[in-house]
This record gives C-alpha cells, sequence and structure tokens, in this order.
C-alpha cells in the first residue's frame, strides 16, 4: 500500500540583503530595501539588538541608535527568512550665537544681548552673573555704567548635539559707557583762545631783522589783485570837426580864448587824456575868432565904399 505524500517545501534566499542608511534627527527617514527568492519582505524598527522593543513610529524617534528587522514568513512552497540590521538616527547640529553689546548711559535700565540658537527650538537658556550660577530666565539688564559679564548654560534635548552632556556654557560682555560732557557752543570760545573776530596772525609773517619793513608774501593759491581799470568812455566829439586845424589865410592871428564849457561838461571824462597845451607861438586862433574878424572885416570894407560914393569928385 502507497503513502501520498505533499510537494516538497523550496528553499529561500536573499536576492538583496536588506540594507537601510541611517539619517538626522528632524531629516526624513530613510527607506529600507531587500528582495528575496520567494516571498515578499516585510521591515520592523527596534530600540534593542533582541528585537524585543519595537518602535512604531521611526520617522519620529529621537537620536540613537536602532535595529531593522526585515522577515519573509515561512509558506507551505518556501522557506521563511529574517535579518537584523544596525543604524543610527544622528543628532541635530545646533549653533549658539552671543553678541557683546556696547551702549551709552541713559539713566535706565538697558538689557544684554540674549544668547540665539540656530537649528532649533528645542532649547533653553540660562543666565547668571557668575560662572556655576544660573538663575535667570533672560539676560540681565544694567543701568550704571561699566562693563559685565554675562555667564550662560544652553540646555537641550538628546537629539541636538551640543556637548556630551548636552549643556553648552559659556560668557559674553556687556558695556555701558559714560556720556561725554558737551562741548562749549561755536559762540561762546575758550578763555585761552583767541577772539574769532581777530584771529591770531602766524609767526612767518613777521620779518627777522626789525630795521627792515615786512614785506606781504602773496598768497599761492590766491592771486594778486591787481586794481580794477575804470572803463573807459568815449571821447567828446569835436563841435566842428570840419572846421578845426582850418585857418583863412587873410585872418589875423589873435590869441586863444578858452573855450566855453557848460556845467554837464565842467569834468571830462575820466579816460579822456587833457588836450596837449601849445607854445603862444604856435597856438592856432579858435574858429569863433577867425569868424568875428572877418566879419569885422567885411563891415569896415563897407563903410569905406559908401564913403567914396558920397564924397564929390573933386574929392577923390
Amino acid at each position: 500500500m502507497s503513502t501520498f505524500r505533499g510537494p516538497l517545501q523550496a528553499s529561500n534566499s536573499w536576492e538583496t540583503q536588506p540594507p537601510i542608511d541611517g539619517w538626522t534627527y528632524g531629516e526624513d527617514a530613510a527607506e529600507p530595501s531587500g528582495s528575496a527568492s520567494h516571498g515578499e519582505p516585510t521591515f520592523a524598527y527596534y530600540a534593542d539588538e533582541a528585537c524585543a522593543q519595537e518602535v512604531t513610529d521611526i520617522a519620529s524617534a529621537g537620536a540613537g541608535t536602532y535595529w531593522m528587522r526585515t522577515t519573509v514568513v515561512e509558506t507551505a512552497n518556501y522557506a521563511g527568512l529574517s535579518a537584523v540590521v544596525e543604524f543610527t538616527v544622528a543628532q541635530a547640529t545646533v549653533t549658539v550665537s552671543t553678541e557683546d553689546r556696547t551702549v551709552y548711559y541713559n539713566g535706565s535700565p538697558q538689557q544684554a544681548a540674549p544668547v540665539t540658537a540656530t537649528g532649533t527650538d528645542d532649547y533653553e537658556v540660562l543666565y547668571g552673573l557668575s560662572e556655576g550660577e544660573y538663575d535667570l530666565g533672560e539676560s540681565p539688564s544694567f543701568t550704571d555704567p561699566g562693563t559685565y559679564t554675562v555667564y550662560f548654560v544652553v540646555t537641550a534635548s538628546d537629539n541636538y548635539a551640543l556637548t556630551t552632556q548636552s549643556e553648552l556654557a559659556g560668557s559674553y560682555t556687556f558695556a555701558i559707557l559714560p556720556v561725554d560732557d558737551p562741548k562749549p557752543e561755536p559762540d561762546d570760545p575758550e578763555p585761552d583762545d583767541p577772539e574769532p573776530d581777530e584771529p591770531a596772525e602766524p609767526a612767518d609773517d613777521e620779518p627777522d631783522d626789525p630795521q627792515e619793513p615786512a614785506v606781504a608774501k602773496p598768497s599761492v593759491d590766491e592771486p594778486e589783485e591787481t586794481p580794477a581799470k575804470a572803463p573807459s568812455a568815449p571821447c567828446a566829439p569835436s563841435p566842428h570837426p570840419s572846421r578845426e586845424g582850418h585857418v583863412p589865410p587873410d585872418a589875423p592871428r589873435q590869441p586863444q580864448r578858452p573855450p566855453r564849457v557848460s556845467p554837464r561838461q565842467a569834468t571830462p571824462p575820466p579816460s579822456c587824456s587833457p588836450p596837449t597845451q601849445r607854445p603862444p607861438s604856435q597856438r592856432l586862433p579858435s574858429p569863433f575868432s577867425v569868424a568875428r574878424s572877418s566879419a569885422a572885416g567885411t563891415r569896415a570894407s563897407r563903410r569905406r565904399q559908401k564913403h567914396r560914393r558920397i564924397l564929390p569928385l573933386r574929392d577923390r
């Protein structure tokens, strides 16, 4: 009598070993991969190597070391598979910034610059006035002039890399300067200073020898000023240009009389030079005197002709 046996179970193996890459806290979680000869693999995450503490949401898990277990469930046709891979979620980097601030005294409390951190909002800063004592939740304020040292400590969760204890401590300065004395007004000079209207003369302008007069030195930047010349005005034209210089040949020489000058012409133009005076022997008679002499000679000639007509013929 023969016995019936079912089909033999096929062997199974990993075609691609299930890997996974780590990531930094706050970043997107890496996607696992892996394939088997038979069956579809499934992935689960654990907080221990024995895979007893399962992590259901690995994307929001904090920084630390984790394990991924990949499993292919056994069936009647093929054998099952299982693999465990370790990976790490690294701490995020936090940069802490401080500022040394300087202000001027104003009579009111002034606050020191606060400590800031970039890379996360999940941190806490405590301040103190002495190292090791941090009892202030915000940066301290000061009123009087002086230089102060502010101590601080930054505390964050294990997901951020500050120090090995997840703390970062340090210090910075805050200075308050006194207000300077006001400067004197320009119209109220110092007693030792010379008067603004009477500046002191430089010593270089005084002569070395008291017997020699001081000579004014022209400035290099300012050229010497020359006296401005009065604008030249045109000379008054001659009243009789056609008669000037013309003397009848039979006119007797008479002494020249000064020409009549009207009140408007009493002062000659500034640019006209005075007329040149000739010697008495070279002076020419005035045209008016020549005309009067000629008229007098004409009247005398007419009287002689009239007298000749009146005299009888015998008296001629």
